[in-house]
């Protein structure tokens, strides 16, 4: 390999690694900005006709103080099926989602409350993938013009360099064995 097919390459790899370096950034400032889950919140005190809040903030499934307990949220939506003076349930999501089976778990937690009770979801600045998963099982979805959301899936960039390395005269070799 010639000394410009060098230099290209170091050029090509130095620029994929930044940009993976970008995102890994970028993801880790997303999950460190998030906040913990708070379940206390009721909209009104004292007796008589409540709605109930649930705050799903962070990551779906998240460790620590950061994430969303799908175990706690579920005994708060029970606690909140049992409770004949809470009338309706608001939950309020700001989630770039996080595990399937968390996620799974508070979806259906929130379709057997809807049997019994009014579920209204609240979109805060973002609600994508799981976070989305969840407001999907209440009966009715509020978002601000400016919540970011979107269904489950992935995103995934690829750059194409052929071009590139024909230009510079490197050639794919692939070799195997078996």
């Amino acid at each position: 390999m010639d000394k410009r097919a060098a230099v290209v390459l170091a050029v090509i790899f130095g620029g994929l690694f930044l940009v993976l370096f970008g995102f890994l950034v970028l993801a880790w400032s997303a999950v460190k900005s998030t906040t913990t889950s708070g379940l206390d919140a009721e909209l009104s005190t004292g007796t008589g006709p409540r709605v109930g809040i649930v705050e799903c903030k962070g990551t779906v499934g998240g460790e620590g103080e950061r994430g969303i307990d799908a175990d706690k949220v579920v005994k708060r939506l029970r606690k909140y099926d049992r409770d004949d003076d809470v009338r309706a349930v608001v939950v309020r999501i700001d989630s770039p989602g996080g595990e399937v089976a968390p996620s799974q778990e508070i979806y259906s937690a929130l379709r057997n409350l809807r049997k019994k009770k009014k579920v209204v979801a609240s979109l805060g600045n973002l609600a994508a993938s799981g976070g989305y998963y969840i407001a999907a099982a209440a009966d009715q979805i509020y978002a601000s013009p400016g919540t970011l959301t979107g269904s489950i899936g992935v995103i995934w960039t690829h750059f194409n360099v052929r071009g590139l390395l024909e230009a510079v005269k490197i050639e794919e070799t692939t070799i195997k064995a078996g």
